[in-house]
C-alpha cells in the first residue's frame, strides 16, 4: 500500500535557500548500540540495548553542481556547527491531504567528494556532515529529536530520555 509521498523539497543551508539544486538527502541512519547476550538455558543469544545510539549522527547531501558557497561552512574545528532545514511537502496517496515535512540538523559539514570531471556531463558534488541535532517532524508530529549535547532523545512523541535525566539530576 502506498502512503505518503514527498512531492517536493527545499534545502537551507545556515538560512540560504538552495531550491533546485539538491539532488538527494541521506538522513541520518539511527542504530541503537546494543550488545548480545548468552546464558545458560538460553537456545539463542539475545540483543540487549544499551541505552546509547551505536554510532555518530550523520547526513549526505547531493547537489546538481558544485555549490561553493556551502564551502564557506566548511570547517576543521570543534564546535562550527552549520543548520541544515529540508522542507517537504507529502501528499496522501489514499486521500490526496498535503502535508508539511520538516527535517532540523545541526552540526558541521566534514566531507566533500566532487564527480569526476567529464565534458558534457552532469557535474554533482556530495557534502557529509556529522551532526549534533536532528529533529524530523510530519504533520506537526515529532518521529525523531535527537540531541546529543541536551541529553534529549524523542521517539513518537514520547522523550525516552526524560526519567533518566531526572535521574542524573539534568
Amino acid at each position: 500500500m502506498i502512503g505518503r509521498i514527498l512531492v517536493d523539497y527545499a534545502v537551507f543551508i545556515d538560512g540560504k535557500g538552495y531550491l533546485g539544486d539538491a539532488a538527494q538527502i541521506k538522513l541520518p541512519v539511527i542504530e541503537v548500540k546494543s550488545e548480545e547476550y548468552l546464558a545458560g538455558g538460553m537456545v539463542a543469544p539475545q540483543s540487549i540495548p544499551l541505552g546509547h545510539l551505536d554510532k555518530a549522527m550523520e547526513a549526505e547531501f547531493t547537489f546538481h553542481t558544485n555549490v561553493s558557497k556551502l564551502l564557506e561552512t566548511f570547517d576543521i574545528h570543534p564546535g562550527a556547527d552549520t543548520a541544515f532545514v529540508i522542507r517537504g511537502s507529502m501528499v496522501d496517496a489514499k486521500d490526496g491531504k498535503q502535508v508539511a515535512r520538516v527535517v532540523e540538523m545541526r552540526g558541521a559539514l566534514r566531507s566533500y567528494d566532487e564527480d569526476a570531471l567529464e565534458a558534457s556531463k552532469k557535474l554533482q558534488t556530495k557534502f557529509k556532515a556529522s551532526l549534533s541535532y536532528y529533529k524530523d517532524t510530519v504533520d506537526g508530529v515529532t518521529h525523531f529529536e535527537i540531541d546529543t549535547q541536551n541529553y534529549v532523545m524523542v521517539v513518537g512523541g514520547k522523550d525516552l530520555l526524560a526519567e533518566r535525566r531526572k535521574n542524573l539530576g539534568l
